[in-house]
C-alpha cells in the first residue's frame, strides 16, 4: 500500500507544466503575425535609450544594490501614489525585486500580488504581467509549484493579446526555471532556449536593451548552463556560461553576477576544477556579504564545502557546510538544510561526534525528507479538486492535452525522487542501528502504515482515473471507485477476480504483454485505442510493478485515465499549431512539414517539383505609410487572393511578413508555375479594399524554383533557387516573375 500512496502520489503531482505547450503555440502565433523584423545593432540600442520597453521605477534599478534601503522608502512613496494605480504597480514591482535580492520569497509574491491588482486596476497589461512573473518565480522558489504554473499561464494568455518579446522571453525564463527546481532538467534546457529565441538568437548585446532583453538574455545562458551541466554536457555548459559572464560585464547587478559566479561553482564541481570552485565560491561570498543576502552567503559557504570536499581537505569541508546549514536554518530553507545535512553527515561521522548528537543530525535527516514528502503530497491532495474544477472553467480543451503529456515527466521524476527518498531511508537505517537506536522501528510502526493507507483510501476515492492494484495471479485485490463506475459491476464482483474475466478476452489480448512486462518487474506506459466498433474511450495506462520488501514482484499498480478530449483536442491544437493567425493559411511549421513529404515523393517519384516565393512589392511603405493594421488588412487579401489562383492539390504558406510560397509537386515544367504567377498578378489588379474606406493597389515579385527529376535537391537548395528567381523579379522592376531551373545534372539555367 505503500508503493501505491506513491503511485498516487505521482498521479496528482502529474498536472505540472499544464499549460506549458500552449506557451510554444501562442509564440509562435505572435510571433508569426509580425510584419516587419525588430530592430538591431546601434538602433535598437538607441530606441532602447530613448523609451524603454517595460516602464520601471527608479527605485527598481536602486534595488538591485541596495534592497533594504528601497523596501524603508517604499511605504511613503506608495502613500504618496495612493490615486494612481499604474505608479502603484511599478513600486509594488520595485518591492518584488528588491525582495528578490534579499531571497525573501514570501515578500516577494506579496509585492507580486499587489502589482498584479494595481496594473489590472490602471489596465496595463504588461505591468500586469510583470506582476504574474514576480509571483512565479517566488512560488517556484517556495516549492508552491501549482501557484507557480498558474500565475505562468495567466501571464501568457495576456501576452496572446498584449505581446512584448522581452516579456514572452521573460516567461520562457520562470518555466526554465520551473523546469529545473522540478529536476526536469531537458525542459530547462529547452524553455532556455526557446527565451534565446524570442529574443533573438543573432542579435548582439549591444542591440539588446540593458535594462529588460539583455539580462533576461543572462538568465536564460545560466538557466541554459546549469541544465547542461546537470545533463553532463560539461562543454555546452561552459560556453553558455561564460556568454552569460562576458554579457554581465555591460551590467551593474551584483545579484545576477553572485547567481552566474554560484553556477561556476556547480559547473566546477562536475569537471572537479577546483581551483575554480573555490574561486567562484569565494566571489558569491564577497557579493552576499555586500548584499546583506543570507541566503546566497550560505549557497557560497556550500560551493566552497564541496570544493574542499572534492580537494580531501575533510575539515575545511566540514567548517564551512556547517556555517552554510546554520544559514539555511536561520532562513528556514529546509530543502537547502536537507540538501546540506545529506553532504554533512558523513563527515560529522568521521569527526568522532557523539553518539547523542549524532543520533540527532540522523533524526532531522529522516525527519526533514518525511516532512518536505509529507507536504508535497498534502499540497497535491488539497490542490486536487480545486485544479480539475479550474480545467473545467479556463481553456479546458488545450489544458486537458498538456495534462496527458505533463503526467508523463512528472511520474518520472516522482520515481526518480522515490528511488532516492528509499536509498536515503535504508542509508538511515543502518546508521540507527549502529547508533543502538531505535529510529527505524519508530518510521515503521503500524500507525504510521494505517495513516498512508487512510490517506491514500482518501485520495483515490476522490481521482477521476481508474487506479487498481493486481496480484501475481493476475487477480483485482484494490480498486477505485471510478473502476467500480466504469467497470458497471458491484466491487465484491470484481475483487478476487481475474483480469481477463473482468475486460474479455479480446481486450486483454491487446494488454497481456504489458502485464507480463509488469509482473516482471517494469514500468509499462502506453495507450489503448477504443473497443471495436466504438469511437471512444480513448484510454493512457500506467502500471508500476509492486515489490514487497524482498525486492520481489507481488503484483502491479494500474491506471487508466481517458484522454479522449485530449485526443480530439490534440487534433484542434496539431492544426493551430500548423495555420497562420493573420491569414488563416498554412505556417512556416506546416511549410516545413509539407516540404519535407514533398522532397521525399520527389526522389522516390522522379517527378519534378516547383516552388514558388512571393514578396508584396513596397510592402514596407504601405505599413509604415497607412498603419500596421491597414499591413494586416493588405496581407490577408494577398493570402485569399493567392489561394484563389490554386489548385486543391498545391500548398500554400506565409512564411512571416509579407513573405508567401506555393508548392506545386508532380510537375513536369515550369509552365504551370508561370499560370500561376499569371493568375496573381491579374488578381492584384483590382484594388484592396480597407477597413477605414480607403484602397490599396498591391504587386508582387514572384520567384518560380523548379528541379527536374533527379536533381540533387533538398529543401534549403529549392529555397536558394527560388529566392534567386525572386531576386532577379525585384532586379528587373518588380510586378513580374523569373523562373530558375535546376537540371539532373545541377546546371542552372536563368529564363
Amino acid at each position: 500500500m505503500v508503493v501505491l500512496a506513491e503511485f498516487g502520489r505521482a498521479t496528482l503531482f502529474g498536472f505540472a507544466f499544464l499549460l506549458a505547450s500552449l506557451v510554444c503555440s501562442a509564440d509562435s502565433a505572435v510571433a508569426e503575425s509580425a510584419n516587419a523584423a525588430p530592430p538591431s545593432g546601434i538602433q535598437a540600442l538607441a530606441g532602447a535609450i530613448k523609451t524603454p520597453l517595460i516602464p520601471r521605477h527608479a527605485l527598481e534599478l536602486e534595488a538591485i544594490k541596495h534592497p533594504e534601503a528601497v523596501l524603508e522608502k517604499l511605504p511613503p512613496a506608495l502613500q504618496a501614489e495612493a490615486g494612481n494605480p499604474e505608479q502603484q504597480a511599478l513600486l509594488y514591482l520595485a518591492q518584488a525585486n528588491a525582495c528578490r535580492v534579499m531571497a525573501n520569497w514570501n515578500c516577494q509574491r506579496g509585492a507580486g500580488e499587489a502589482a498584479l491588482a494595481a496594473a489590472r486596476l490602471a489596465g496595463k497589461p504588461h505591468l500586469e504581467v510583470r506582476g504574474l512573473i514576480a509571483d512565479a518565480r517566488a512560488s517556484v522558489a517556495l516549492q508552491d509549484f501549482v501557484r507557480g504554473e498558474a500565475s505562468l499561464a495567466q501571464a501568457e494568455l495576456v501576452l496572446a493579446h498584449a505581446p512584448l518579446a522581452a516579456l514572452s522571453a521573460e516567461v520562457q525564463l520562470a518555466y526554465s526555471s520551473f523546469g529545473f527546481a522540478l529536476g526536469r532538467f531537458q525542459l530547462s534546457v529547452d524553455y532556455a532556449n526557446k527565451g534565446i529565441d524570442v529574443l533573438g538568437r543573432q542579435r548582439s548585446d549591444l542591440s539588446l536593451d540593458l535594462e529588460d532583453e539583455l539580462p533576461t538574455k543572462i538568465r536564460l545562458l545560466r538557466n541554459l548552463g546549469r541544465g547542461y551541466a546537470q545533463l553532463g554536457q560539461s562543454g555546452a555548459a561552459r560556453t553558455a556560461l561564460l556568454e552569460a559572464q562576458g554579457a554581465a560585464r555591460a551590467l551593474d547587478d551584483p545579484k545576477l553576477l553572485g547567481e552566474l559566479h554560484l553556477e561556476a561553482a556547480r559547473l566546477g564541481h562536475l569537471m572537479h576544477d577546483v581551483p575554480g570552485q573555490r574561486a567562484s565560491g569565494e566571489a558569491v561570498l564577497r557579493l552576499a556579504d555586500s548584499l546583506k543576502n543570507s541566503q546566497l552567503r550560505g549557497q557560497g559557504l556550500e560551493a566552497l564545502g564541496i570544493a574542499e570536499l572534492d580537494a580531501g581537505r575533510r575539515a575545511a569541508a566540514l567548517r564551512n557546510l556547517s556555517e552554510a546549514l546554520q544559514s539555511f536554518v536561520a532562513l528556514k530553507l529546509e530543502r537547502d538544510e536537507l540538501r546540506v545535512l545529506r553532504r554533512l553527515l558523513p563527515l560529522l561521522i568521521e569527526s568522532g561526534l557523539s553518539g547523542v548528537a549524532l543520533r540527532d543530525f540522523s533524526q532531522r535527516l529522516l525527519n526533514l525528507g518525511e516532512k518536505i514528502e509529507a507536504n508535497d503530497q498534502k499540497k497535491a491532495a488539497s490542490d486536487f479538486e480545486a485544479r480539475i474544477q479550474a480545467l473545467k472553467k479556463a481553456a479546458e480543451l488545450q489544458q486537458l492535452q498538456l495534462e496527458s503529456k505533463a503526467q508523463l515527466e512528472r511520474e518520472a521524476l516522482l520515481l526518480s525522487n522515490n528511488r532516492q527518498t528509499r536509498w536515503l531511508a535504508a542509508a538511515a537505517c543502518l546508521l540507527a542501528l549502529g547508533l543502538g537506536v531505535g529510529i527505524w522501528q519508530a518510521l515503521r510502526t503500524r500507525a504510521k502504515i494505517q495513516r498512508s493507507e487512510s490517506r491514500l483510501r482518501a485520495i483515490t476515492d476522490h481521482l477521476s482515473a481508474n487506479v487498481a492494484q493486481i496480484d501475481t495471479e493476475e487477480r483485482f485485490v484494490f480498486v477505485n471507485p471510478s473502476l467500480i463506475h466504469s467497470m458497471r459491476r458491484p466491487e465484491a464482483d470484481i475483487l478476487g477476480n481475474t483480469l481477463v474475466n473482468m475486460i474479455g478476452q479480446d481486450r486483454y489480448a491487446q494488454i497481456e504483454l504489458k502485464v507480463r512486462a509488469a509482473l516482471t518487474g517494469q514500468d509499462v506506459i502506453f495507450e489503448l485505442d477504443p473497443p471495436h466498433g466504438q469511437t471512444k474511450p480513448f484510454t493512457r495506462c500506467h502500471f508500476v510493478p509492486d515489490f514487497n520488501a524482498l525486492g520481489k514482484v507481488t503484483g502491479f499498480f494500474a491506471m487508466q485515465v481517458d484522454v479522449t478530449d485530449f485526443k480530439l483536442a490534440q487534433d484542434v491544437l496539431t492544426k493551430l499549431a500548423l495555420t497562420d493567425a493573420l491569414t488563416g493559411i498554412s505556417n512556416r511549421r506546416a511549410f516545413e512539414e509539407r516540404m519535407s513529404t514533398a522532397l521525399a515523393n520527389y526522389h522516390r517519384n522522379r517527378a519534378g517539383i516547383v516552388l514558388l516565393s512571393f514578396d508584396i512589392d513596397r510592402f514596407k511603405q504601405i505599413n509604415d505609410g497607412l498603419g500596421h493594421a491597414a499591413g494586416d488588412q493588405v496581407i490577408a487579401a494577398f493570402a485569399r487572393r493567392l489561394q484563389s489562383c490554386l489548385r486543391e492539390v498545391d500548398f500554400c504558406a506565409r512564411l512571416g511578413g509579407d513573405e508567401f510560397v506555393v508548392l506545386i509537386e508532380h510537375a513536369e515544367n515550369s509552365a504551370g508555375a508561370v499560370l500561376v504567377a499569371q493568375r496573381v498578378k491579374q488578381a492584384l489588379a483590382v484594388p484592396i479594399e480597407l477597413n477605414d474606406g480607403g484602397s490599396v493597389l498591391a504587386s508582387t515579385s514572384i520567384g518560380i524554383g523548379f528541379a527536374r527529376p533527379g536533381a540533387r535537391l533538398d529543401a534549403v537548395k529549392l529555397g536558394e533557387l527560388a529566392d534567386q528567381a525572386l531576386y532577379a523579379a525585384k532586379a528587373a522592376g518588380r510586378d513580374g516573375y523569373q523562373i530558375k531551373v535546376l537540371e539532373p545534372l545541377e546546371i542552372q539555367v536563368l529564363i
